[in-house]
């Protein structure tokens, strides 16, 4: 046989087509797919991640934020000084608030005594849950508007303080707290014994469903409803009020207008019906007389404790009309 010549570049391709031959088995006639089921599995190495960078942020130091907090109860305390003491507001609104201190009422007799109260019943008094939610809500006026600048006009320092006193002292402490709440917590026992109780016959809900001395269901819910919207949603937005006046916000002639109409239209609904009615609701209760004789347990209860409800329209009602008669721009306001 004579062997054919082979050129090497033919040679070259076809060993490169060939495929290549497997790695032979240890173990002799067993096939590869057989020694990898019985062979261990080599581990995977996991996925190195990325380092993550760690920032380290410093930590205030506490002599700081002491310094920081020493520097807003400075500024709130400046807020003191946009009070004026003398203020009409103030001056009736706080003796009002004490007055149950120095009165024994007889309502049997409607005889009132006078007399200085107690040490201890003082104490009570001052100390009652109800006054410290006043004194919050005032240290709230103050670290809010502890940014205000004075020179506060003559209307504009009389609005603020008829919203803050309003808001802390009637539609919260009194009417709010002891009015609509206070068989429900230690609010203003007192005052709910000695004023509320013998101001009006809606307060007597010990007394439901038994007249003529006691009010019925719908009469006591009425007056629960209006003391109830003082104290959730007159209280705050006087005091927001009284912030607004006081920083020169934009928005508190809005806040403004808003609770002086809602203290209009509750002055109404609460008093107006019981005039309808012979006032029965009123001293002497269970009987249709709206002016009684001018004694001193009337004078009291029925000329001054209910008499002061106008107080409640006239006001808020001059305001709005003051602050209608600037927004179009009357001459003179």
């Amino acid at each position: 046989m004579v062997a054919t010549p082979v050129y090497k570049s033919h040679a070259s391709a076809r060993r490169a087509a060939s495929p290549k031959p497997r790695a032979q088995s240890p173990i002799p006639g067993a096939s590869p797919g057989l020694l990898s089921f019985f062979s261990p599995a080599k581990p995977k190495k996991a996925a190195k991640s990325p380092p993550k960078s760690v920032v380290k942020t410093p930590k205030a130091a506490p002599k700081a934020k002491k310094g920081a907090l020493i520097t807003k109860i400075k500024q709130s305390l400046t807020s003191i000084t946009l009070l004026n003491w003398k203020d009409p507001t103030f001056l009736f609104l706080a003796p009002t608030f004490f007055s149950v201190l120095f009165i024994t009422p007889d309502d049997s007799t409607k005889t009132l005594e006078f007399g200085l109260p107690s040490a201890s019943m003082a104490l009570d008094y001052i100390l009652d849950p109800a006054v410290a939610v006043g004194v919050i809500e005032f240290a709230a006026f103050c670290y809010y508007a502890r940014n205000a600048k004075g020179g506060l006009t003559k209307a504009q320092s009389l609005a603020l303080h008829w919203h803050l006193w309003n808001g802390i002292i009637i539609y919260t402490m009194m009417d709010g707290l002891n009015g609509a709440f206070s068989e429900y917590g230690p609010f203003l026992p007192l005052m709910h014994e000695r004023g509320y109780r013998n101001v009006d016959r809606r307060y007597r809900r010990h007394l439901i469903g038994k007249p003529p001395m006691g009010p019925s269901m719908y009469e006591v819910a009425v007056a629960r409803t209006v003391n109830a919207t003082e104290v959730l949603v007159y209280s705050w937005m006087s005091i927001m009020a009284a912030v607004g006046i006081a920083t020169r916000a934009k928005w508190s002639k809005t806040i403004e207008i808003i609770v002086l109409t809602l203290a209009c239209y509750g002055t109404i609904i609460f008093v107006l019906p019981d005039f309808f009615d012979g006032c029965l609701n009123m001293q002497p209760i269970g009987v249709k007389e709206c002016s009684p004789a001018f004694t001193p347990y009337y004078a009291f209860y029925v000329y001054f404790g209910l008499g002061i409800n106008i107080i409640w329209l006239c006001v808020p009602l001059g305001m709005l009309i003051v602050n209608v008669r600037r927004d179009f721009g009357f001459k003179g306001m």
